[in-house]
């Protein structure tokens, strides 16, 4: 019993550090809802929004629970997008906008 308990340990922590590794991989995955949810936060329509709809973020930051992507409109404003998946390492990729900096 004791020997199934080390390979149960085992076997999850080999998969949360895949889970955590495959989160923090691909960024540009989640890009685009990133983009969305700014224009969203701004009240704008995707295609009325003053980020350009192949706007690139300004800077990024990934980790083992979610992604975060800066972008700054027109007006020189900066704006936060925070993407995390449904229930940590499964489901689908949601993103919310706020003001702000990752600097």
């Amino acid at each position: 019993m004791r020997q199934f308990l080390w390979y149960l340990i085992f076997a999850v922590s080999l998969f949360v550090g895949y889970q955590g590794y495959v989160n923090a991989q691909n960024f540009r995955e989640t890009q685009g809802d990133a983009r969305n949810a700014v224009c969203k936060a701004l009240n704008q329509t995707p295609e009325a929004c003053d980020l350009p709809g192949n706007a690139e973020p300004n800077g990024h930051s990934t980790g083992v629970t979610g992604r975060t992507y800066q972008f700054t409109t027109k007006g020189g404003a900066s704006w936060l997008a925070e993407c995390k998946r449904e229930y940590t390492f499964f489901g689908t990729w949601s993103c919310t906008a706020r003001s702000g900096s990752l600097m």
